[in-house]
Parts: C-alpha cells; structure tokens; sequence
C-alpha cells in the first residue's frame, strides 16, 4: 500500500475520540459560516427590500404630486379662462351693469384705491359704495357680484343703518380687490 500524506496520515494517528471531537469541531466551524453567510445575506436582502419600499414610496408621492400639479394647471387654465371673459371691461363699467339689473345704478359710487402686482398677477383695489338702498337690493348685488365670475374678491362689507320716519334705508361700502394677469 501506498503511503498516506499530509492531512489524511494525521488523521489516522488521531484515537476515535479525537476524530469525532475533530468532526464536530470541523461541523461547527461550518455552522458559524453558513450562519454568517445567512445573516450577511439576510442583511443584504433586507436592505434592498427597504430601499424598495423607499423608492416605491418615493413613486407613489411623485404621482399624487403629479396629479396635484394636474390638477392646480387645470384650475389656472380655468381661472384664466373666466379672468378672460372680463378682459377688457374694468370693474366700474362691470359694477354699473351688475347695478343696473338689480335696480340700484343711481346710488353706486365706485373710487379706485390702488394698485399692486404680486407673482404676475395685477391687484386693483376699489372703494364701492351704495347709498340709502334697501336690504335686500345691497344683498342681491352682492350675491351678483360673487356668483357671476368676474374676478373680483371682497375683502371686507361695512353695513350702516340709517332711519327716516318709518322707514329704514341702508349704506353698504365694499373694498372690492380684482385680478387681472400681468400684461393682459
């Protein structure tokens, strides 16, 4: 028979007690590597499996942006589709005709306040005043003014009382803001 060298011929001067203590020492050597491989492993998937999360996530929020964005061009689109039905007519002439349908174009008085410009859009601020009318004439012209699109926004409504013999007559004054686009 041939010789045996190196590893195997250490083996065989070794008794059968320390070949098994050997080949549990050999057996749990490789235990603790795979148990390393797998939680090195197991971190690596883990990891990916948050990033994943993470940029779906990420996803996720750019599309509602996107729509909110959608949306919000939608509604610019729109807003300046109404400003532009009222191009051209300022809010005097436009107050006159809204006066005249309710029935109270003798008593408005209308007095431009200033003007600014904010992110491309012209901001024209007025004085409206209606004189010695009823109530519900004021309050109709209001509605009118609100509902018919004209960009315009009341910022405050100062109501006074005034009272002759049996009757009672009122005064409403508005500081009314208009909105126009830069350069329309």
């Amino acid at each position: 028979m041939s010789e045996k060298v190196g590893i195997f011929a250490s083996l065989e001067t070794l008794d059968r007690r320390q070949r098994g203590l050997l080949a549990g020492l050999i057996a749990f050597v490789a235990m603790v590597i795979v148990a390393g491989i797998l939680l090195v492993t197991k971190s690596v998937l883990d990891d990916a499996a948050s990033r994943v999360v993470l940029q779906k996530e990420k996803y996720e929020l750019l599309q509602d942006l996107g729509q909110e964005y959608a949306t919000a061009q939608a509604q610019i689109a729109a807003a300046e589709k109404r400003g532009s039905q009222f191009s051209g007519q300022p809010l005097p002439a436009y107050l006159e005709r809204v006066a005249t349908k309710v029935g109270v174009s003798e008593q408005l008085s209308v007095t431009r306040s200033g003007t600014e410009e904010a992110g491309g859009v012209t901001q024209t601020r007025y004085k409206v005043e209606l004189k010695q009318i009823a109530l519900d004439l004021g309050l109709n012209l209001i509605h009118e003014m609100e509902t018919s699109g004209y960009p315009l926004d009341i910022e405050t409504t100062r109501i006074r009382t005034n009272r002759r013999r049996d009757e009672v007559w009122y005064t409403f004054t508005f500081e009314v803001v208009t909105f126009a686009l830069e350069g329309a």
